[in-house]
């Protein structure tokens, strides 16, 4: 839906004339034009006017009026999940081309945007085990995006989602320095950031288990707490509980972390997408079945019918876009 189409339902819905509707804001011939053709001048100080003639918030009306409110880059980034589902189905798909220059988009612009230096590592997370000319992310990515990350004054929204995706295939001592410039949050972080800043520490706290960098992982539990003490969400309290339960199985053989762990699974059964579940589970039976607990991998499925320890699939991570 576009702009100039909710307004004009919220206008006949409020029983409002065009005049008293749009005072201070157009004129009568420029209200006509607005409703009908979505002809307009508006200033970003007629957006909190129109929200309040409307009833609606500033997020109702950009959600409902995406159209309007569509960028470039989510254009992009839309144009780039449909020719990933393409070439998902299809590895062959005449879709491959697309893709690549999108790629070399994300390549030419990714110095000036955060937005598509995210999009630039998506592509190589999501492509590069399946196309030849993507190549994996690598150590000069890094560099890049610390360099970058130097010279920012202030941390914003997509700082977050890269770390995010960065912590899925580095180890701690490479991101240490990212993580000390973004962590703690600033006070006014808004909940999408603080949302993000703690799927980047469950990521790196999972990969520093499952890579038995133990010290590493008290370090970003303490980041972990810090963050919660000034976030309320059951999820990342609980993924927090359960990292920490983790951590402590490994560290002291104690089988009892581990079924409180278990706990945790079930606990996600009641509230979670059953994808989240399933990929949460799938990393809890990688984890365990480098252990020598037979227990252990006995609770979590690691065994199989004849007490062999199954090859679990990689090890993955909630990659962010």
């Amino acid at each position: 839906m576009h702009l100039n189409e909710l307004m004009k339902i919220q206008r006949k819905s409020e029983k409002l004339s065009q005049a008293k509707f749009y005072e201070g804001i157009f004129q009568r011939n420029s209200a006509s034009l607005f409703e009908n053709h979505n002809e307009h001048f508006l200033k970003i100080a007629d957006l909190p006017l129109l929200a309040d003639r409307s009833n609606l918030t500033i997020p109702e009306i950009i959600r409902t009026c995406n159209e309007d409110f569509k960028s470039v880059f989510d254009k992009d980034l839309e144009t780039y999940y449909f020719i990933l589902s393409k070439i998902q189905q299809n590895p062959d798909s005449e879709y491959n081309h697309e893709l690549y220059s999108l790629y070399q988009k994300s390549i030419h612009e990714k110095f000036t945007s955060l937005k598509y230096m995210n999009l630039y590592l998506l592509i190589k997370l999501q492509t590069s085990s399946f196309i030849s000319e993507i190549i994996p992310v690598d150590k000069q990515d890094l560099a890049d995006i610390k360099k970058m990350f130097s010279s920012s004054k202030r941390f914003v929204l997509y700082h977050y989602k890269i770390l995010s995706n960065l912590c899925t295939i580095f180890p701690y001592s490479d991101l240490q320095t990212l993580i000390e410039q973004l962590f703690p949050l600033r006070e006014d972080s808004d909940e999408q950031i603080k949302d993000t800043a703690c799927l980047s520490l469950s990521n790196a706290i999972a990969l520093s288990i499952f890579t038995k960098d133990y010290s590493s992982c008290f370090i970003l539990l303490n980041h972990f707490e810090t963050l919660l003490s000034n976030y309320t969400s059951y999820k990342y309290k609980l993924s927090f509980i359960a990292s920490r339960n983790m951590l402590l199985y490994f560290t002291s053989g104690d089988i009892e972390h581990i079924m409180k762990v278990f706990s945790y699974v079930e606990i996600l059964k009641q509230v979670e997408s059953p994808e989240y579940v399933e990929q949460f589970h799938k990393n809890l039976q990688t984890i365990i079945s480098k252990s020598d607990d037979e227990k252990a991998k006995q609770i979590f499925g690691v065994l199989d019918d004849d007490g062999q320890v199954l090859d679990p699939k990689n090890f993955d991570h909630k990659k962010i876009d």
